[in-house]
């Protein structure tokens, strides 16, 4: 018996649809306010919104596969993230008589991201729930003119992914994996660039000869990138979730250290070098999602000129 084929050819514009027109649009408000609490000592709250729609990419790759090239569908929904934060700013340059800056500022910040997009082991695109971030960040500057100084710290709280239906896949039955999970499933973006639990970055430095001469130390630390609900989960045998989307990197804790100066032969023409990893350390950078070295100790010298 003979089957009659299909001819692919004469059917070219049902094989490969023309695709669809995509148009929207959304409202990204934002709302500052600020309380002078003392004549040096502020409070400052802010709240904004914003919409992120799919790229190109993320659009015609919704729901494409081996076998088909391309799907004319389009599941994915934008992503909406509300960030907000509450601080406190003081001045104390006013209580030190050689300070010509002087100021420290704490800030808590929040934000969710909903319909979040993401890129799986597989490299298939998916969307989660939504993605939590919190935090505390410190900073503050002193600056005599002869010497000055500034020192930033940011303590993560939460860096979280959730989404039902990934969960509910990996524990149909009893549910024990948590909707949310601490950094993201497995090697997926948002896991593998999971930051520190905190970082501190230290700058000094000094100005001499009628501040013509500018020296100065930069170190930046960063802790360790360990996941301690991860480790929890595997011990009641639940790795699963993990050994199926993929082990997510652990980073160890990197100090590096900076030195830098300028000088300044006139108004038109000034001299920079630096020595960036001072030390030669080896270390993988905790804030890029692949495992790379950062560079190495690198030396640069450079001039500008005003014409």
């Amino acid at each position: 018996m003979i089957k009659e084929t299909k001819n692919l050819a004469a059917d070219s514009d049902e094989n490969w649809p023309s695709p669809k027109h995509l148009r929207a649009h959304a409202w990204s408000p934002m709302l500052a306010l600020s309380y002078n609490l003392t004549q040096n000592g502020r409070l400052h709250l802010r709240w904004a919104q914003a919409v992120r729609f799919p790229t190109i990419y993320e659009a015609t790759t919704t729901n494409s596969s081996w076998a088909d090239a391309y799907s004319q569908e389009f599941d994915l929904k934008p992503e909406r993230s509300t960030n907000w934060e509450i601080g406190y700013t003081y001045n104390f340059a006013p209580r030190f008589k050689r300070l010509r800056h002087g100021d420290i500022r704490l800030t808590y910040y929040n934000s969710v991201i909903k319909n979040a997009i993401e890129l799986s082991s597989e490299r298939n695109l998916q969307q989660y729930d939504k993605r939590l971030t919190s935090g505390i960040e410190l900073q503050s500057r002193f600056d005599s003119g002869k010497w000055f100084a500034s020192l930033a710290a940011n303590y993560r709280l939460k860096q979280q992914t959730c989404d039902k239906a990934t969960v509910f896949n990996y524990d149909l039955y009893i549910n024990r994996i948590p909707v949310c999970v601490d950094g993201g499933f497995g090697a997926t973006r948002f896991h593998q660039s999971r930051q520190p639990k905190y970082s501190i970055n230290l700058d000094i430095g000094t100005r001499r000869f009628n501040e013509k001469l500018e020296l100065g130390l930069r170190g930046t630390y960063h802790s360790k990138a360990e996941n301690k609900q991860q480790d929890k989960l595997a011990k009641s045998g639940l790795a699963r979730i993990y050994e199926a989307t993929g082990r997510p990197y652990h980073w160890r804790s990197a100090l590096v250290l900076d030195v830098y100066g300028r000088y300044n032969f006139g108004k038109n023409l000034s001299m920079n070098f630096s020595v960036s990893n001072l030390t030669n350390r080896y270390y993988l950078d905790p804030m890029s999602n692949v495992p790379i070295p950062a560079p190495g100790r690198a030396v640069t010298v450079g001039f500008t000129g005003k014409f």
